[in-house]
Parts: C-alpha cells; sequence; structure tokens
C-alpha cells in the first residue's frame, strides 16, 4: 500500500534536511547505532500522532536541531520545524488531487503545528483525510508497556464491531458478586442509610491492557510474559496486523529492529512476513541492523542507507541516501553486511532441507 510518496524533513533533531523519495511498500532504514534511523520514525508519529513516541511529549526546544539553533542564534533567524509529506490518493477521494502534499510547521511559540497543502480543497477535506490514517509506532525496547499499548488498541478496534457485547456479560458479573457480598450491602445500607452495589466498568481498555496470552509449551501452559523476549516480540506484529485489518483506516507502520532477539532463521521468517502479508495492506517503515531485511529485493521494497556526518566541523547530522545494493552499508555494519547474501543462501538451502525431511516423513507415516 504505497499511501505516501515521499517525505522531507527539516530540522528535527538529528535530521537536519533529508528526503525520501518514491518511498515503497516495504521501507527499511539501515545504519549503525544512533546513526539517526528512529527519527525518521520519530519524524512520522510526530507529523501523524503529535509527539515524537507513544510515551514522550514534544519538546520543541529538546527537539529542533542544534545546528539550526546555532544557525537562527548568529542570524537571528525564524526557528522551526517542519515535515512535508506527498500522498498518493489510492482511495480516489474527489475532493482530492492524484497526488498531493501536506505539510507540518511547528515553533516554540505554539504547541500545535501550521499546515498547509498544495491543492485547491477546503481544510476540512484535509483533516477527513488526516483523520482517516493510522500510524503505528513501535519502538525498539519492547517494554511491558508496548504490549499494554497494542492490546488497548486492540480493544477499541474490537469494540468498533456491533457484535462485539461485553456489557452483557458484565451486568451478570455484577449480579453474582452482589449477590455474594449481600450482606456487605445490607451493613453499609443500616449503618450509614446509602444503598450501595459493585458495579464492574463498561471500559474494558483497562482490562485488556492487562490480559497476557497464554502458550504451551507439549502439554504445559506458560504466560507470554514468562517465555523468551524472542517469542514476545513475535506477537507484536500480528496484534497490529489484526488491528490494522478492523480499523477502517489507512495504515501505517513505524517498526523499529523487528528482528530483535531472534535468531537468523527467524529473523528471515519474520523478514518474510514483513514483505509478503505485512506490507501487502499497510505501509511500512523499517529500521533493521539485519541482512534479513536490508537483503530484501524486490520492487515494492525500497532501501535507504542513513549515516552520520559532521556539518561544518561543528555536529553530527543524519545523513539519508537510497541504495540499491547490500555493499552500500558495509562500513557501518561490517561483517553483518558483508555475509547478507551468504546468509540468505544458507536459510533458503536449510528450509529446502525441512521441506524435503517433512514430506519424507509424511511419506512414511502412510505405512
Amino acid at each position: 500500500m504505497r499511501l505516501i510518496d515521499s517525505i522531507e524533513i527539516s530540522y528535527f533533531r538529528s535530521v537536519y534536511s533529508a528526503k525520501l523519495k518514491d518511498v515503497g511498500d516495504l521501507n527499511i532504514l539501515v545504519g549503525s547505532n544512533d546513526c539517526g534511523k528512529s527519527n525518521v520514525l520519530r519524524a512520522l508519529n510526530l507529523f501523524f500522532n503529535g509527539n515524537p513516541s507513544p510515551n514522550e511529549q514534544f519538546d520543541f526546544l529538546e527537539d529542533v536541531s542544534h545546528i539550526r539553533q546555532d544557525e537562527a542564534r548568529e542570524a537571528k533567524g525564524r526557528l522551526t520545524i517542519w515535515i512535508k509529506i506527498t500522498f498518493n490518493n489510492i482511495e480516489k477521494w474527489r475532493t482530492l488531487p492524484e497526488k498531493f502534499t501536506i505539510k507540518r510547521v511547528w515553533n516554540r511559540y505554539s504547541d500545535t503545528s501550521e499546515i498547509s497543502f498544495d491543492v485547491d480543497t477546503r481544510p476540512a477535506n484535509i483533516t477527513k483525510f488526516l483523520n482517516k490514517i493510522d500510524f503505528h509506532y513501535v519502538p525498539a525496547v519492547k517494554h511491558t508497556s508496548t504490549y499494554s499499548f497494542y492490546l488497548r488498541k486492540l480493544y477499541e478496534t474490537i469494540s468498533q464491531d456491533p457484535e462485539f457485547d461485553l456489557i452483557a456479560p458484565s451486568e451478570e458479573l455484577s449480579r453474582s458478586i452482589n449477590q455474594a457480598v449481600s450482606e456487605l450491602s445490607n451493613q453499609v445500607e443500616n449503618t450509614i442509610g446509602i444503598k450501595s452495589q459493585i458495579n464492574i466498568p463498561t471500559d474494558f481498555g483497562t482490562l485488556f491492557e492487562r490480559l497476557n496470552f497464554e502458550t504451551m509449551n507439549g502439554e504445559h501452559r506458560i504466560p507470554l510474559t514468562k517465555r523468551g523476549d524472542g517469542i514476545q516480540s513475535r506477537h507484536i506484529p500480528h496484534i497490529l496486523e489484526h488491528i490494522s485489518e478492523n480499523n477502517k483506516k489507512l495504515n501505517i507502520w513505524g517498526y523499529e529492529e523487528p528482528e530483535n532477539s531472534l535468531e537468523l532463521a527467524n529473523s528471515f521468517d519474520l523478514a518474510g512476513q514483513f514483505r509478503n502479508t505485512f506490507s501487502k495492506n499497510n505501509q511500512v517503515f523499517v529500521t533493521s541492523h539485519s541482512p534479513a531485511f536490508y537483503g530484501i529485493n524486490d520492487e515494492n521494497t525500497k532501501k535507504y542507507y542513513i549515516r552520520k556526518i559532521n556539518e561544518n566541523g561543528r555536529r553530527s547530522i543524519s545523513s539519508i541516501s537510497k541504495f540499491e545494493s547490500n555493499t552500500a552499508p558495509d562500513e557501518s555494519l561490517g561483517i553483518a553486511a558483508l555475509i547478507a547474501d551468504r546468509s540468505r543462501s544458507l536459510y533458503l538451502e536449510l528450509e529446502e532441507k525441512n521441506r524435503k525431511l517433512q514430506n519424507f516423513q509424511m511419506f512414511l507415516d502412510q505405512f
């Protein structure tokens, strides 16, 4: 789903000025640690959700480029952050052209952004279009709060289904609880003259935040929170995919390092899911160090190399460029980049051997 055509970011954190052109369904941002990959995703979250990340408030003087602060101070110029996104009108809205650009600008004197656009239409149409978009930001470190956040989002999505009804069961549970504590209620009424009863809340968002997946290991049931980080992290994109399939929105993902805590074979499996499943109906932006991800080569996947460069010998800024071969990031990723093709080859060989072994086992099971 190629909703976004290009992105321009200026003066946001380490990104002094950069453009991602001709973005794809799946977009992979590659580079060393602390090069600014995450700042691209945070800029998108700022554009769509008003803050750099779900648990982080926007602070203009903290988030504006330090180099730009120096320039504005020396020239007494206006200090701003701006993000400009060119969209494709994939739903064929009659009030919008085939391609159009929306720009948001932030300054130190306002908590909200100024918005402008390059199309002759009413502002209400632009607002309606932006409200149709859900941008989902998943950070590199998947804390328990990350699961809680998306479990609440899951509840908000399924609760929109008119057939999804928790009110009747909650009323029945309230009656059962009040029958169990009827003596307590009578004592309260006789003592202070007020009739009281216990009611189950009808907003189950908080309840969903506390839910936990239960996994099976043989015959044993194990809570997901007791399993390894790799197994836990594999659940998140599937939760997010379910939300995206059912929320009636245009969904864009900003996903940091989905391969964290995974073995190489599992990384290739997950990269295949991002390529073949998750990015089919969603537009996905991924930061990754793994050859499983930046080794993907197809027309719907775009790859960008991000590195730090010195600006006038003063401060470092993030430079973003497109690359077509796996050799581009060698200087920052080292041996991982050099073995990318060989890693994929070995993975495919192992998959083929496993497939043959399974077929042979099925053959034996017939006798």
